[in-house]
């Protein structure tokens, strides 16, 4: 999870204005001469946002247009996605994730991943009695919080995964490159040869850097 609270974040990816500037006016004199007045007012607008009470955030997006959305886990152990409303202080409940997916002593959503399509993916564990191994099942998030299970062609833990902001899915398993994902299928495509040894990675827009 990523935090368990925002104490104080820039809203650059909902709330981002571009280079803000003033107006040209004339000026006064006699000589009729224009004046510059433009100002530079800074790129990003910083707001303190709380979240929903009671909650930690597993992942946060920028949605294609420009909705902020995160994934949170709730006290009762539930999971849920909620995009910040236009006043930007508040936030509005999408979706609940399926309710079978409440956290217990040997079951518990392990990993979310937000699309900035919209979509999800997630990973859920369980431990069975006599087992040390947990085992996981990942599922497909479509926009409206529907789970399909994605049959992942891994026997390998996974360590990190991300989107493009072309919606393309990108995991890193243990001993295995950064792979792209077929959510239909589970085929994995190497990306990036040569990170079979590391555990985490970035995206920046479609940008990967290991």
């Amino acid at each position: 999870m990523k935090g368990k609270r925002i104490i104080s974040w820039i809203l650059a990816a909902a709330l981002s204005f571009g280079a803000l500037t003033g107006c040209t006016s004339s000026g006064g004199g006699a000589d009729g001469e224009k004046k510059d007045t433009s100002t530079a007012k800074g790129r990003y607008l910083e707001a303190d946002v709380e979240l929903p009470e009671n909650t930690s955030v597993y992942d946060m997006v920028k949605l294609e247009d420009g909705t902020v959305r995160i994934a949170l886990n709730d006290q009762d152990g539930r999971e849920s996605v909620w995009n910040l409303k236009e006043d930007g202080t508040s936030w509005e409940k999408v979706y609940d994730m399926p309710e079978e997916w409440t956290m217990t002593d040997t079951f518990f959503v392990s990993h979310v991943t937000l699309s900035p399509k919209g979509d999800a993916f997630v990973v859920t564990s369980q431990v069975f009695e006599g087992e040390e191994e947990s085992q996981e099942h990942y599922y497909h998030l479509d926009g409206e919080g529907k789970a399909t299970e994605v049959p992942l062609q891994t026997e390998n833990y996974v360590y990190f995964t991300d989107y493009t902001r072309e919606g393309e899915f990108l995991v890193q398993c243990q001993h295995t490159p950064v792979s792209s994902v077929n959510m239909e299928t589970g085929e994995m495509t190497d990306k990036v040869s040569g990170t079979e040894d590391i555990r985490y990675f970035g995206v920046a827009a479609n940008t990967l850097y290991a």
